[in-house]
């Protein structure tokens, strides 16, 4: 496994992994399928680090409705006081969609040794929350979309505002 420093973490220490899908990236299962198979593990070092560094609590239930306004969808991220899985996943979908990511990892990467920067700010990391849901919501109305194809202008602009911020 590749080194890692502090303020980096294996996907697969936040994320549980069903076995079929793991491996390398050339076993032709689409990173998106991988992304959303996996589960956020509640009792991982990683997640308590997202905590500490974000300064919020880790919700484990995506909560609607309204019982709690908080977690309410309406709240606008940079007011709530908690983060659920969906926004930690919409956060590493944002990450690995950057060039910037691609250029430091993406030679020597596979499924299995994916290698992300914790959250640098919380701001920053709402913001790429917000991106992260946009590609997200791109794969889910383009399902027949296969990462070997040509990266289509929408998906291209969205990781152009994840590079101008600057993660690595």
């Amino acid at each position: 496994m590749a080194m890692i420093t502090k303020d980096q973490f294996y996907y697969q220490e936040l994320f549980s992994v069903p076995d079929t899908l793991k491996g390398p990236c050339e076993r032709g299962i689409p990173l998106v399928d991988y992304l959303e198979a996996s589960a956020i593990r509640s009792n991982s070092e990683s997640l308590r680090e997202f905590e500490k560094r974000l300064g919020l609590a880790y919700e484990s239930k995506i909560m609607k409705g309204n019982l709690c306004f908080a977690s309410n969808p309406e709240v606008r991220l940079e007011f709530r006081t908690s983060f659920d899985q969906l926004h930690v996943r919409d956060y590493v979908y944002s990450i690995v969609h950057s060039q910037a990511y691609f250029h430091v990892w993406g030679k020597k990467k596979t499924r299995d040794t994916l290698i992300l920067p914790y959250p640098m700010a919380l701001d920053r990391f709402w913001k790429l929350v917000k991106i992260g849901r946009e590609i997200r919501q791109y794969y889910i109305e383009n399902p027949l979309l296969d990462e070997k194809d040509h990266f289509p202008s929408e998906l291209a602009a969205l990781a152009n505002k994840v590079d101008k911020m600057d993660l690595f």
